[in-house]
């Protein structure tokens, strides 16, 4: 992946994630958020969701100006830290992104995923947690290969 494209998918990912921790109740899905944001901004669905999927860095200066709001950022950070040309800043000072940071590596992400998946059902009876867990398995599993298939000029190696 390029590096511009992960650092926009860094970006996406710590907001959703910020998100969800204003309010793991109702903003643990996009639907609870954006119903929130919409009550009180004139933010479009497309905004929210291009910005957390990571597929676009372009927003204009309200709209920017407006997401800093809603994620709770320090203004003047967000359309700089999405062009690469400075660090995604808490309203609070705290250093979110940075933009000298390497990738992490995937190794480490996998790691974050499966105690993060583990973290999420530890509260359900083992049976259950268990069916959870194979089924995000098999999420994961099928949507990398959706890339895989999707992607130009690619094909999924035989099993």
């Amino acid at each position: 992946m390029h590096k511009d494209k992960l650092r926009i998918k860094t970006i996406g990912k710590v907001l959703t994630a910020r998100r969800v921790d204003f309010d793991p109740a109702r903003h643990d899905d996009r639907a609870g958020w954006l119903q929130k944001v919409q009550e009180t901004t004139d933010l479009g669905a497309r905004d929210i969701t291009d910005l957390e999927s990571g597929v676009r860095y372009n927003y204009g200066e309200d709209t920017v100006t407006a997401l800093e709001r809603v994620y709770r950022l320090r203004p003047g950070t967000l359309g700089p830290a999405l062009q690469g040309e400075g660090g995604l800043v808490s309203d609070d000072g705290e250093l979110l992104v940075d933009p000298l940071a390497a990738p992490e590596p995937v190794e480490e992400q996998l790691l974050r995923f499966t105690a993060a998946l583990r973290a999420s059902v530890e509260h359900l009876p083992e049976q259950e947690a268990a069916h959870v867990m194979t089924h995000a398995l098999a999420s994961a599993e099928a949507r990398a290969f959706f890339v895989i298939d999707t992607k130009p000029g690619s094909r999924r190696r035989a099993s």
